[in-house]
């Protein structure tokens, strides 16, 4: 049985903090993930229906604190939400955000068109609105590359995750687009 989203703990988180995208940074790269989402989309449907979901939660699961109870689990950096649903069909609370609306959007579909219940929202990974010691699991794909402060994004997800919680990181650096060179260049 897959359980629904846990009631009041993104609500909760939602209310408190909206993500901080004011700067100019923030707002550039919420722009340009934005403009990714169609085609992220289209790739993480693919990736659904593959083989490859299956290697991925065979490359997870041995990393999820051992419990008898469903988990909470953060998706930071979700895109599409493709963790936060993997983990979800799983029988897990889980909880995606990502600094673009239209991520977010996309995510919330596909969690429609899946029929899989999982939480998404708008937020900051690296200034999240979530209690601390919220999550019993943090996974992130492909985020830390793109932030323009890594070690505050992993302040933030050390802060809000359970004492022996674990932080499951699978990145590297995909892209022409340097956000902590950007970053460096405003200041």
């Amino acid at each position: 049985m897959i359980p629904t989203p846990i009631p009041g703990l993104c609500e909760a988180a939602s209310s408190r903090r909206e993500p901080q995208a004011s700067s100019s940074l923030s707002q550039r790269i919420a722009a340009y993930w934005d403009k990714r989402a169609g085609a992220f989309l289209e790739t993480r449907m693919q990736e659904h229906q593959s083989p490859r979901s299956a290697l991925w939660l065979s490359e997870i699961t041995p990393e999820l604190p051992r419990s008898s109870r469903p988990l909470r689990v953060l998706d930071a950096g979700t895109g599409t939400g493709y963790l936060a649903l993997l983990l979800a069909g799983l029988g897990h609370y889980a909880t995606g955000i990502d600094l673009s609306s239209r991520m977010i959007a996309e995510a919330r579909s596909v969690a429609e068109f899946l029929a899989i219940p999982a939480a998404f929202r708008f937020m900051d990974a690296q200034a999240t609105s979530f209690e601390s010691a919220s999550f019993d699991a943090i996974v992130t794909r492909n985020l830390v590359w793109t932030l323009p402060d890594p070690l505050a994004a992993y302040r933030e997800w050390l802060r809000i995750l359970r004492p022996g919680g674990s932080l499951i990181v699978f990145d590297a650096d995909y892209g022409r687009v340097s956000f902590s060179q950007q970053a460096r260049e405003l200041e």
